[in-house]
């Protein structure tokens, strides 16, 4: 388990130490203060393939550009680095009390591209403690290839019933349809699929099972409904079920593993949160996951907090990280430390 990160150069952290890291781990601050960022750098020092998960943190970002689908799709370096600077000699250096290590330096390169007062150097080399290596040679224009347009989901990972599955971030919009069927078809291959409905079913007794159909432009995850005794579309239900769906499939299919949320209350009445969590702390304990979120809600706070007060996690078990833009170090809040806080009208976030 990871319990401590250091942080440096990447986007707007100069450097960001953050100790104190438990199993379940929410992440506040300000607007910009980089809670998604640090998000970022524990997926990219968690992956087996770090291109990979540069690509999709790009492409959550809306930081590459294409000209067509058969164009390359690019990216600019300069956009990863502390201060959007990106010189000869510019370096992010990302590692954990794990052992895992990720950095990502700017190197001259035999074409010795470097225009004067442009920020314009010549490659840049992305390092993992698995070892993982890949060099992107940058433009004259300040930008790298990192590859043609993706191809879906299924076909990079050969087929709906992957053995081996990705590491989920759920962003603070919608969860990759693809991944969730494919996540789904997973515990429907060990015969799991009610310890996700069952959760479901907390939210809204009608549910009787979900699916995804194979048929042409039918697609989607869809719901059977006991009143009904037929299926609807999944959005049907609205934004929340959905998200819990996808929350509750991620978490119960990875073990010993990390599971990262952006803007965790996002889609959920504040009445539910206190459910969400409960729900991602059995899991946790269940699976071995450590689980990072982020938030901007006092709602939020106040059901994580609730998990200690209701004696239905330890203290030790939770810890509130609060990054402040400019500081070198996460303020940590505990389980015990944190309830206080609420209950006393603290300020945490």
């Amino acid at each position: 388990m990871i319990q401590k990160l250091e942080i440096e150069g990447y986007r707007c952290f100069e450097k960001l130490t953050v100790e104190g890291l438990a199993s379940l781990n929410l992440i506040v601050g300000k607007n910009n203060s980089g809670k998604s960022s640090m998000l970022e750098c524990i997926q990219l020092l968690s992956s087996s393939k770090p291109k990979a998960d540069l690509h999709s943190i790009l492409e959550r970002r809306g930081e590459l550009a294409t000209d067509s689908s058969t164009s390359p799709v690019l990216f600019q370096p300069e956009s990863l680095f502390f201060t959007r600077s990106a010189r000869i000699g510019s370096r992010i250096a990302l590692s954990n009390d794990c052992g895992n290590r990720f950095s990502v330096s700017i190197k001259a390169n035999n074409q010795n591209i470097d225009v004067p007062g442009l920020n314009r150097p010549g490659s840049m080399l992305i390092e993992s403690s698995n070892g993982a290596a890949d060099t992107f040679d940058i433009d004259e224009n300040g930008y790298a290839e990192i590859g043609s347009k993706q191809r879906s989901f299924f076909a990079q990972i050969g087929g709906p019933n992957p053995r081996t599955l990705p590491r989920p971030f759920i962003p603070n919009t919608s969860f990759p349809l693809d991944q969730i069927r494919a996540l789904w078809e997973e515990l429907k291959l060990q015969g799991r699929e009610d310890e996700v409905l069952a959760i479901l079913r907390e939210l809204d007794s009608d549910i009787e099972y979900i699916d995804f159909f194979n048929t042409v432009g039918n697609t989607n995850g869809h719901v059977k409904l006991k009143s009904l005794g037929k299926y609807v579309p999944l959005g049907t239900l609205g934004d929340g079920t959905s998200r819990l769906f996808a929350l509750a499939v991620a978490a119960a299919t990875h073990s010993d593993d990390v599971l990262l949320v952006d803007e965790i209350d996002t889609g959920f009445h504040y009445s539910t949160l206190s459910q969400v969590w409960q729900m991602l702390y059995k899991f946790s304990l269940a699976s071995e996951t450590q689980i990072f979120a982020t938030t901007h809600s006092q709602d939020c706070v106040e059901a994580f907090a609730n998990l200690v007060r209701d004696d239905i996690a330890h203290s030790a078990d939770l810890s509130l990280q609060r990054v402040v833009k400019g500081k070198s170090h996460a303020v940590t809040y505990s389980g015990d430390a944190l309830l206080g806080a609420v209950k006393f009208d603290y300020e945490v976030r």
